[in-house]
């Protein structure tokens, strides 16, 4: 059982409140966390939507190589991404030495496909060509 202020014993915790065992009182977390294990902004657990998650801090935005997910966590790429949207495989940066191709990274762009050297990304050859090196049938 844990107590509250003022001395009433709870089941658990409110949101936004932590179990401190050395007073055994519900204490109230950082302001930007929704759950916590602690007073610190770095000791959330859960935030307030529509913030995210990342390493125990509420933040706006997932760092590069990060995406964040339906339940407001930042979740790591895939290692073939170098960053990623909505899914970890859901490519928008690949790794050096590595193309993206419809949200996915490859060492080549594969058949019927050309690379565009100022971007670095696979783009679908015209469609009278079976292999090219730029958009144009020519």
């Amino acid at each position: 059982m844990n107590l509250d202020p003022y001395g009433n014993c709870l089941s658990s915790c409110a949101p936004k409140q932590y179990y401190d065992s050395l007073t055994r009182l519900c204490i109230n977390c950082s302001t930007q966390c929704y759950s916590c294990s602690g007073p610190l902004s770095t000791d959330c657990l859960s935030c307030q939507p529509p913030l995210q998650l990342y390493q125990g801090s509420c933040i706006t935005n997932c760092p590069f190589g990060y995406y964040a997910t339906s339940t407001f966590y930042c979740q790591p790429c895939s290692s073939n991404c170098a960053d990623c949207s909505v899914t970890s495989t859901n490519c928008t940066v690949c790794n050096e030495g590595a193309l993206l191709i419809s949200g996915s990274c490859s060492v080549s762009c594969g058949s019927g496909k050309y690379l565009d050297t100022v971007t670095q990304v696979c783009f679908d050859c015209h469609a009278s060509c079976l292999n090219c090196s730029g958009p144009t049938p020519s």
